[in-house]
């Protein structure tokens, strides 16, 4: 057990080319994931939801638009093209 931000977490890793550290709460929600050297992701476990996500969460915004042009060298056209 580790402590962060006053919660008691579960930590393990999962070795990769680097270290993936995994952290739960004591009863089991995601709190995070390390990805040493470079990458903390902080989850928030109190929006934690159990079960099936509603469709309508993964409902993009209008502004999202396939159609509009990506600068040529970038992430945006790279994942358009694939």
């Amino acid at each position: 057990m580790v402590e962060r931000r006053g919660v008691n977490l579960r930590k393990w890793n999962k070795k990769g080319m680097q270290n993936n550290y995994y952290y739960e709460t004591e009863d089991g929600i995601p709190a995070g994931t390390d990805m040493e050297p470079n990458n903390f992701i902080e989850y928030k476990p109190e929006t934690y939801k159990a079960g099936p996500l509603d469709a309508s969460e993964f409902t993009l915004p209008s502004i999202c638009n396939r159609e509009k042009s990506c600068p040529l060298v970038s992430i945006c056209t790279l994942v358009k093209h694939t």
